[in-house]
């Protein structure tokens, strides 16, 4: 999968994918490298073998923006797959007017963690989509307030079907 990492204002286009092998690696421009990645310690901190040197990577993530503290140091990052970088793009030469949450993936909503009429921050939490046994944290692309939720706790829904319904925050 292609991905496109933001660091430090320039944007780096990663490509992830396994071997015939079955290992991982990634692809940064035409170099490439051995990747062995493990979960420690729970859900937000891992263990990154790149080309065999070690690092101990914790992530703090809302949305496509991280926080990671990479042996102690920290870093900033953007991290948009294909279809986030486009509507990005989209978003930021459209129009303001009510935008769409869409699920990423199949799933089961375990949470709807917003009502109509709340405001909301770009990156927090609007709905919890589990998928593959995992709960998933659906954030708002853009701060706003929401116009209409159109889901309910423990609906099934389809990869890119509509969640909820955001309106741009009121002008100050």
């Amino acid at each position: 999968m292609k991905y496109y990492v933001t660091l430090h204002g320039q944007e780096l286009e990663v490509e992830l994918f396994r071997c015939s092998d079955g290992n991982l690696r990634a692809r940064l421009g035409d170099r490439e490298y051995d990747v062995d990645l493990s979960e420690i310690e729970g859900a937000r901190r891992y263990s990154v073998l790149l080309d065999r040197r070690s690092f101990d990577v914790v992530v703090d993530a809302q949305a496509t923006k991280l926080h990671l503290q990479v042996s102690g140091h920290g870093l900033d990052v953007l991290v948009e797959d294909d279809r986030q970088r486009a509507a990005r793009r989209i978003s930021e030469s459209a129009p303001a007017g009510p935008v769409t949450i869409y699920s990423a993936m199949p799933g089961i909503v375990r949470g709807v963690l917003v009502e109509p009429g709340q405001a909301v921050e770009e990156g927090q939490a609007l709905v919890i989509l589990e998928a593959m046994k995992m709960e998933n944290e659906i954030p708002a692309e853009q701060s706003g307030v929401v116009r209409e939720v159109l889901i309910t706790p423990e609906s099934v829904v389809e990869g890119g079907a509509p969640l909820v319904v955001l309106d741009p925050p009121p002008a100050q």
